[in-house]
């Protein structure tokens, strides 16, 4: 399989692996930090986990360049975060 498929295959699955860390660490922070907003726990989190997410991804399979791993960051984000919910729907 050549590195750009497993790329892609790994982009796919990671939005859901990166919800479920982040609803763990999310937990977690809120319990130490009770004064703290979820949202803003939960954006936090999500953001360092895709971000994360997306250079072990990369890096891992030899493909990393700064424009995947800017455009995959903020793609895993989205889609973990649930961002794209709260666009308007086309009619």
């Amino acid at each position: 399989m050549s590195p750009e498929v497993i790329a892609t295959i790994l982009a796919v699955l990671g939005g859901p692996v990166v919800l479920a860390l982040t609803e763990m660490v999310k937990r977690l922070v809120l319990k130490q930090f009770p004064l703290l907003t979820t949202a803003t726990v939960g954006y936090i989190v999500c953001g360092l986990s895709s971000v994360g997410g997306t250079l072990y991804v990369l890096l891992s399979t030899h493909t990393f360049n700064v424009l995947a791993f800017l455009g995959y960051s903020v793609l895993v984000f989205i889609e973990a975060s649930g961002l794209y919910k709260a666009l308007p729907k086309p009619e």
